[in-house]
């Protein structure tokens, strides 16, 4: 707390460090932290919140468990083993970007490299740590070239890493504000940005929570979290997806399929698809008494040979209808979700039931499916509307 002069000349007692902790009116502004996305692991890792990969390639969790109320991440000699949300929270311009978790690293004297943070293999601000030592790390691309850069961090005596200790990262951004890296919330590290950057910081600020353990080691993590200082709920723009009218069967017929890709070309590059998306209402109509059925898969081979249509304006969404639609079965390697019946010559609205605090996101590499199962021979069709951040 501070006296400081307004833009009128009076002095003021004000809580801050810069003339922008006044509005225009000379009046204290204050921010409410608000949470994006945070994780626990008490009892499982939730598959509808996370996925990990083995170099690069998605498969079933393996290498990261609970264990004792944490997450246990197990590492292999020669295996790049990472566990990121599934959620890639985004940065809301003007305001603070913090990375807050709490590790045990009992292996950090092993020449295996542990990274947690925010991070992708495109984009990231997060700690690393090897041969018990402790960095800070910045990643960008820039026209398609991946670089990181990765400084030292001089931590006091009485750190152990190997203990449990909290981690954060608070970014100022804006695409090339400062970024500070803090270890049981003191400063320990600073990237001096300001003024110094031809181009932004890291080229997508919409980061998942990542761990990643390269090399025959064991890290756990108590809890994470991203926050945005002083933000809200994200913005969202209204995505549709309509059959039309189709002609039904008594057989199980596909359809709509939405598929959310795992990347798409910016500028001649694949990048990660960052872009998340809500599931809003699913609606069905026929003719005559049938069923209706949704289904979500991760699998893509699946749907092999399927023809898609863009159903966005950057191709990070496709759409695929009826007849173009290839599906093996819908056994394997799919989850049916929801089952309702349409009574002939109706129609049927699927909302959420819990969408005032649990929105059912749907992220790269996610895949809905509606079918439809008509009494007869007879049409009908569905919509899918969603939200998708932008």
């Amino acid at each position: 707390m501070e006296l400081k002069r307004t833009k009128e000349g009076h002095l003021q007692q004000v809580l801050g460090t810069s003339d922008l902790v006044l509005d225009a009116w000379g009046r204290q502004k204050t921010i409410t932290d608000f949470s994006m996305f945070h994780g626990m692991f008490t009892f499982e890792v939730p598959e509808r919140m996370w996925i990990e990969t083995s170099d690069l390639v998605e498969q079933p969790f393996a290498q990261f468990t609970s264990f004792n109320g944490m997450l246990k991440c197990q590492g292999l000699a020669g295996v790049e083993a990472r566990l990121t949300s599934k959620r890639h929270p985004r940065y809301q311009p003007n305001r603070g970007l913090l990375y807050s978790s709490s590790m045990i690293l009992p292996d950090v004297a092993t020449t295996a490299i542990h990274d947690f943070g925010m991070f992708n293999h495109q984009s990231g601000v997060f700690f690393r740590t090897a041969s018990n030592v402790l960095y800070a790390v910045k990643r960008t691309m820039v026209n398609g070239v991946v670089s990181e850069i990765v400084e030292e961090i001089t931590l006091p005596d009485t750190i152990d890493l190997s203990k449990g200790n909290i981690f954060d990262i608070q970014m100022q951004w804006r695409g090339v504000g400062n970024m500070f890296f803090y270890v049981n919330q003191e400063l320990v590290h600073k990237f001096k940005l300001l003024g110094t950057l031809d181009v932004i910081s890291t080229f997508n600020p919409a980061m998942p929570i990542g761990f990643q353990i390269t090399g025959d080691a064991v890290m756990y993590c108590g809890c994470a979290d991203v926050t945005s200082e002083g933000g809200s709920e994200e913005n969202r723009q209204r995505g549709t997806a309509d059959s039309e009218e189709i002609a039904l069967s008594t057989a199980e017929i596909p359809i709509i399929l939405l598929h959310f890709k795992n990347t798409f070309d910016y500028n001649g590059v694949q990048v990660i698809n960052t872009r998340d998306s809500v599931l809003r209402r699913i609606t069905g109509y026929a003719d005559v008494d049938t069923i209706i059925r949704i289904y979500f898969s991760r699998d893509a081979s699946k749907f092999t040979g399927t023809t898609y249509a863009d159903n966005d304006s950057i191709g990070s969404v496709e759409v695929a209808f009826d007849g173009d639609i290839v599906l093996d079965n819908l056994t394997t390697n799919i989850t049916r979700s929801l089952t309702r019946r349409i009574e002939a010559l109706t129609s049927v609205s699927i909302e959420n039931p819990d969408s005032d605090v649990g929105d059912l996101f749907l992220t790269h590499g996610d895949h809905i499916l509606v079918t439809m199962q008509a009494k007869n021979n007879t049409f009908g069709g569905a919509t899918i509307e969603y939200g998708i951040e932008i």
